[in-house]
């Protein structure tokens, strides 16, 4: 601002654009000797252009402005009392950091004697690379990452304390990020006509920002030094925001463990504590395995390929040492999955219970940090091969069974097939009860097992001397050409029942199959028809 000597009487005047009206006023009585302020406005090319403010008119808001360099005392409507009185700090913009447009790959925060560095990948996706490594949740990442572009200052201080006085010498926090803009490649013109639309060609500049917190700068602990970028000067803000930049480890990191989808396994290895070892493959969308595991039970196999790909941590220990603290030198199992071609092999190393018995540990290979699981999902990651078998133990036509002789310790029952219907030969004569023996027919016929127990220890489960023992013949399917009826084949069912459960074995076959007692009910019932009358 500054001021201009009086000058000779001049009367208002109306100029197109500002609303006046003829006066005759000194420029003493406009206040223009001197003027409140002058306002000088330049353009691109150089050329000023300034006005003189001077005070207000008797009994209203309007005031009165001159043109430099003009002697013509003109009236405006408009109050500018408030534009002159501003002090330069209220145009200083409050923000500190242009983010807009620029998207953070990369972030270190050293904040209460850590580093934490993280990065982004072309997937999009955070990983904590110090002090350990981890994978991030995105949404809490990029919560952050936003927030830095909201920072506002309370206040600048042009002349502020020193470094030790502010805390900037020993920091609070120190944050630095990473981003990449893309920018517009200005083309050089050609003098050949093209017929063709020009495609606009960005090119990725990257670029930093840095800020530092320093202690508090009031009584309240309500605000936080701060310096951008190496600024010269310092400002204030609030310390709440800045919070929302200190990495909370147990909230910004992902608690999957593994980084694949049930679509993208392709090859099961499994290794138990037992030294049994299982390979499983997939091919068109269905698992096949080898061996003890030529035939499979799909439900089984796609469980431990679900809790695989779905495991998650309770918790994570970062500065385990001793493996054998945790179980993991000799691991209850480890299973490895890859993808297709056997890319990106991932191996999950299940270790021992925690002491309330609830959890587990378990370690991802090549990481430093042990995880805590629930027990129940250790459980389904460390099976046995007995666990993945099929269990199946008939798959047959209930209409092929032709005969069937249960033995019931003293007790047996003798029936065969007589088209639709059943009759009893032995006990000779009875009533067969119709529900009951049709109930038996359509369980042998699609047996299945709640699990394989055991293989070749028939003593173990009461087997040895069965408690019920099946033998039925059912015709196999027709084949050759013409189709012919193929010979019978007999089979044999050994149900035996322990204090632990109840338990079967069939034909030659090594494999023990549990039973649900639903099934034992049906095998056991009554097969004689208990009415009185024998009225139907």
């Amino acid at each position: 601002t500054s001021g201009r000597p009086a000058a000779t009487r001049s009367s208002c005047s109306r100029t197109p654009g500002w609303p006046e009206r003829r006066c005759g006023r000194t420029l003493k009585d406009a206040g223009l000797s001197p003027a409140a302020a002058t306002i000088t406005l330049t353009d691109k090319g150089g050329k000023t252009y300034a006005i003189e403010v001077g005070g207000k008119a008797p009994l209203s808001t309007n005031m009165y402005v001159r043109v430099v360099g003009e002697d013509t005392i003109k009236l405006v409507q408009r109050d500018l009392t408030t534009d002159i009185r501003r002090d330069v700090k209220d145009y200083r913009a409050k923000g500190l950091l242009k983010m807009r447009g620029k998207t953070p790959v990369a972030m270190t925060i050293a904040y209460d004697g850590k580093n934490y560095e993280m990065s982004k990948n072309a997937s999009d996706e955070w990983t904590l690379n110090a002090p350990v490594s981890a994978a991030l949740l995105k949404d809490k990442v990029s919560g952050a990452t936003s927030s830095l572009g909201t920072l506002r200052a309370v206040e600048f201080l042009d002349q502020a304390p020193d470094a030790a006085a502010t805390g900037l010498s020993s920091p609070y926090l120190r944050l630095s990020v990473d981003v990449e803009e893309k920018k517009l490649i200005m083309e050089e013109p050609t003098s050949a006509p093209s017929t063709q639309p020009v495609e606009p060609r960005f090119e990725t500049v990257r670029g930093s920002h840095t800020l530092v917190v320093g202690g508090f700068a009031d009584l309240e602990s309500k605000n936080r030094y701060i310096q951008v970028d190496g600024q010269p000067w310092l400002a204030t803000i609030d310390a709440a925001s800045i919070e929302r930049l200190i990495p909370k480890l147990k909230e910004w990191r992902d608690t999957k463990l593994v980084r694949m989808t049930d679509r993208d396994a392709r090859r099961i290895e499994l290794h138990t504590a037992g030294g049994e070892d299982v390979v499983l493959t997939r091919d068109a969308g269905a698992w096949i395995g080898t061996g003890e595991l030529s035939s499979i039970e799909p439900a089984a196999v796609q469980d431990l390929v679900t809790a695989f790909t779905d495991l998650r941590a309770i918790d994570f220990i970062d500065d385990a040492a001793d493996p054998a603290e945790y179980g993991l030198d000799s691991p209850r199992a480890s299973i490895t999955v890859s993808g297709p071609g056997g890319a990106n092999p991932t191996t999950v190393q299940v270790g021992a219970m925690t002491s309330s018995g609830r959890n587990a540990y378990a370690r991802v290979e090549g990481s430093a940090s042990v995880a805590v699981i629930a027990e129940t999902s250790a459980a389904r990651l460390a099976v046995s091969p007995l666990d993945l078998r099929s269990r199946a133990i008939f798959s047959l036509d209930a209409s092929s069974i032709q005969k069937i002789t249960l033995t019931r310790g003293a007790a047996e029952y003798a029936l065969a097939r007589e088209g639709t219907q059943w009759r009893l030969e032995e006990p000779e004569g009875a009533p067969i009860d119709g529900g009951s023996s049709r109930d038996l027919v359509n369980n042998l016929a699609s047996l299945r097992a709640r699990k394989v127990a055991a293989r070749d220890d028939a003593e173990s489960y009461g087997l040895a001397e069965p408690a019920l023992t099946v033998r039925f013949t059912a015709a196999g399917p027709p084949s050759g050409d013409p189709p012919a009826p193929a010979e019978p084949v007999e089979h044999v069912l050994r149900v035996g029942r322990t204090p632990t459960g109840i338990y079967c074995q069939k034909d030659d076959d090594p494999y023990i199959f549990e039973l649900d007692e639903t099934v034992e009910r049906v095998l056991t019932a009554e097969l004689i028809d208990r009415g009185v009358f024998g009225v139907k």
